[in-house]
């Protein structure tokens, strides 16, 4: 969505709900650049989350270490959830990111179940 936003391909007022003032009037550059700097905080949170990630999944990581790394993940996954909300997204964004999200869960579970069987 950042990118699409940033190049003009989505208009904010198409993902955000509520952006209108009293008199209809939507400044959308406004509103524009503050999900768009929503956007890219979040695309950093996530940034660090996959480094941290791929430090869970190496071999010879310490349980302590592991468990400072679980709790860094969730406070990151605490902050992305805070910040999404900040955006504001439309209902209907929303539906669609949880219709993406179970397609891509469905996916891996088939993967999963791929690989337990050929094993």
């Amino acid at each position: 969505m950042g990118k699409e936003l940033k190049t003009g391909d989505l208009r904010v007022k198409s993902i955000v709900d509520n952006i209108e003032d009293e008199d209809g009037f939507v400044e959308e550059d406004i509103h524009s650049e503050r999900v768009i700097k929503l956007i890219d905080r979040i695309t950093d949170i996530d940034r660090r989350n996959e480094a941290i990630r791929r430090k869970l999944r190496e071999k010879g990581t310490g349980e302590e270490e592991r468990k400072d790394l679980e709790a860094k993940l969730a406070k990151n996954n605490k902050n992305i959830a805070k910040t999404c909300r900040e955006i504001n997204l439309s209902k209907k964004r929303v539906q669609r990111m949880v219709s993406k999200l179970k397609d891509f869960t469905a996916e891996a579970d088939a993967a999963d179940a791929k690989s337990a069987s050929s094993v």
